[in-house]
């Protein structure tokens, strides 16, 4: 198994570690970001864990809530 801080010590401050498996490391963005910035983060990144920590390694991004309040709220209203 590796280690978490052989992980955490790699992951650059616009990202947060949510949990590790043997070969999944799951993570959080911390911060806003286009779908362009942030793929290229998240393969940059697990393209550095392949290379210094663990070929096997695969970076995920937690799932996210849908963030919309008005379709929260309108959820099952029939019209």
């Amino acid at each position: 198994m590796i280690a978490e801080s052989e992980v955490l010590s790699r992951l650059p401050e616009s990202v947060e570690l949510v949990r590790m498996s043997s070969r999944h490391v799951i993570l959080k963005m911390l911060k806003n970001m286009g779908t362009a910035e942030r793929g290229t983060l998240l393969l940059d990144l697990e393209k550095r864990l392949h290379r210094e920590v663990d070929p096997k390694l695969e970076v995920l991004l937690a799932p996210m809530g849908d963030l919309n309040k008005l379709r929260n709220r309108t959820r099952g209203v029939m019209v």
